[in-house]
């Protein structure tokens, strides 16, 4: 049980979390003020990106910085396409796991976030209203949220980066990689398959549900992030009932999400 609650170490700097908000948070504000909330919240789901500072090298670290925001842009499109047909939508959403997966682990990139952001935003992108009229302007948005992405990544390299050298990270053998890929593809499919089956108003807490299960290292591993994620949505909805109390405006709860 006590392992349910446990805080582990972590090597990421205390700074990373302030920089984090103001990555998710500065298109975010952008869109309120210049009257485009919906792009602004697009534009948010590209500021997740900057957690995937990894390396101790800046021009490396840029470079993977680029690359997962080109990811996570790819992610968006896969998920508003593949949003086209119910046919579709777990083909799309599966191989699409499948590759993300596979391709971190040809990159190196396994430390967490690791495949979450990407499929998760592939996720929302599929359980949106296919609208073809609109999907250049919000790929657009999305776009531009990759650009102050890397932006932000950039200066904060710049002033906080030691370039001491990197801890290689022990790489599975290639096998190991396709099976893992392949079952993240096929349960990422069958949860979609249940979504649309079970005609819930919102799929995507579906798909994310699975997809934050098999983070685990383990089956216990998942077996303790199933319980978590159970805890972690009763506290959020917690949290959300009582903040709606107050009848927040769109400010009030843009300021709360770059504080959490």
């Amino acid at each position: 049980m006590t392992s349910l609650f446990k805080l582990n170490k972590t090597q990421r700097k205390w700074h990373l979390p302030v920089v984090a908000g103001a990555s998710v948070g500065i298109p975010l504000l952008i869109g309120y003020y210049s009257g485009q909330l919906e792009g602004g919240k697009l534009g948010a789901l590209a500021g997740l990106s900057i957690l995937y500072l990894q390396s101790n090298v800046l021009v490396e670290r840029m470079i993977i910085l680029m690359t997962c925001c080109f990811g996570v842009l790819l992610s968006y499109c896969v998920g508003i396409y593949g949003s086209a047909h119910p046919f579709l939508a777990p083909l799309a959403l599966g191989f699409h796991s499948f590759v993300v997966h596979l391709s971190l682990h040809h990159l190196r990139l396994t430390r967490p976030p690791a495949n979450f952001f990407f499929i998760m935003i592939a996720s929302m992108a599929i359980c949106t209203p296919f609208e073809p009229a609109l999907i250049p302007e919000k790929v657009g948005f999305v776009a531009l949220g990759t650009v102050s992405t890397c932006l932000l990544g950039f200066l904060y390299s710049v002033l906080t980066i030691d370039q001491e050298g990197n801890t290689p990270l022990p790489q599975k053998e290639k096998h190991i990689n396709i099976s893992e890929s392949i079952v993240f593809g096929l349960f990422m499919a069958i949860s979609m398959v249940v979504a649309l089956l079970t005609k819930f108003e919102n799929p995507y807490w579906i798909l994310i549900s699975c997809i934050a299960v098999m983070q685990g290292s383990s089956a216990k591993n998942a077996g303790i992030r199933g319980i978590q994620r159970i805890i972690g949505t009763l506290i959020g909805v917690g949290l959300v009932g009582l903040i709606s109390l107050l009848h927040p405006g769109p400010l009030f709860m843009i300021i709360g999400i770059i504080a959490m």
